[in-house]
């Protein structure tokens, strides 16, 4: 028989008999992984050799694999902002004999390899069987460096984009990765996806996957917090949640990092019919006083759409 596991946030933390004891996930995925782990390894039977390895651990206390230490695993936490890797240390003072915390920053090339962070440090990487990547933007590219099988992977996709769309974070930067490029370089790993959450998508390697009931994106619908921005032939910017509620505003939330925006076209002049001399006005306004230093390339734009053919 099968096990979904796919389908349920798990916000309940007795769906999977509760947390041992500890830290708990941002969205559940620590139960999640508590039933796939003990589907693959025949309850709780863990390979003494296996470890876990999760970056950025930020300062652990939302840890996807923090539960781990309660079941005896070993495991890395690599985390590259200084503070956040001091309350790291302070959090987990107590489990220097199972868990290696490293300062470092992963990333896709040269010393910034997981491979190489790991090696650097005594640790032989195949012995990773579970892997957590949150590192808010190369987290595809990442992926993409592993050269070994997993057992599992946890991984941050962003929830703004639409199972359709093909987008990967460009090199350096913090956009985040749509989660159909995530699941396409997924596949080239032989990962089977068995589960999503508002923020991770998690994966288990395709010889186990007999044990799981597998998901293609289609069969998945968006969690409460996959926001989706669209954008009105007025100009309006429209926001849904996953749920296709609407929670669009005149001023609405930009981006996980803080700091909000507001509507690009005053709600006055939103119209098709009339205002569009108006409209151009108000926007190149806006460049002048917000972005000065765009205005010759809102100008280059402007000319190549209307005077160009």
């Amino acid at each position: 028989m099968k096990v979904n596991i796919g389908l349920t946030r798990c916000n309940d933390n007795h769906l999977f008999g509760g947390r041992e004891e500890g830290w708990e996930a941002q969205f559940g995925e620590d139960k999640i992984i508590s039933a796939a782990l003990d589907l693959i390894y025949s309850s709780n039977s863990y390979p003494a050799d296996t470890l876990f390895c999760e970056f950025g651990a930020s300062d652990g206390s939302l840890s996807n694999l923090s539960f781990l230490l309660a079941r005896g695993w070993c495991g890395v936490f690599i985390e590259v902002d200084k503070k956040r890797f001091s309350k790291l240390k302070t959090l987990f003072s107590g489990n220097e004999s199972q868990l290696k915390l490293i300062q470092a920053r992963v990333g896709v090339h040269g010393d910034f390899l997981l491979s190489n962070i790991l090696q650097s440090n005594k640790i032989n990487p195949i012995a990773v069987k579970v892997l957590s990547i949150d590192i808010d933007g190369d987290d595809a590219l990442v992926l993409e460096t592993v050269q070994w099988d997993l057992d599992l992977l946890v991984i941050e996709y962003n929830p703004s984009f639409s199972f359709d769309v093909l987008y990967t974070n460009p090199v350096g930067g913090q956009i985040g990765n749509s989660p159909l490029a995530i699941c396409q370089i997924a596949k080239k790993k032989r990962l089977a996806l068995v589960a999503l959450t508002e923020s991770n998508l998690i994966f288990v390697n395709e010889s186990f996957e007999h044990l799981f009931e597998v998901f293609d994106l289609k069969d998945l619908k968006p969690q409460k917090n996959s926001l989706r921005f669209a954008m009105g032939y007025d100009g309006t910017i429209v926001r849904t949640d996953g749920l296709s509620n609407d929670t669009t505003s005149e001023v609405m939330q930009a981006g996980w990092g803080g700091g909000f925006m507001v509507q690009p076209i005053p709600k006055i002049v939103r119209s098709m019919s009339k205002y569009r001399r108006l409209r151009y006005l108000f926007s190149f306004y806006q460049v002048v006083v917000t972005r000065p230093f765009n205005i010759p390339a809102v100008v280059s734009a402007y000319l190549r759409r209307f005077y160009v053919k």
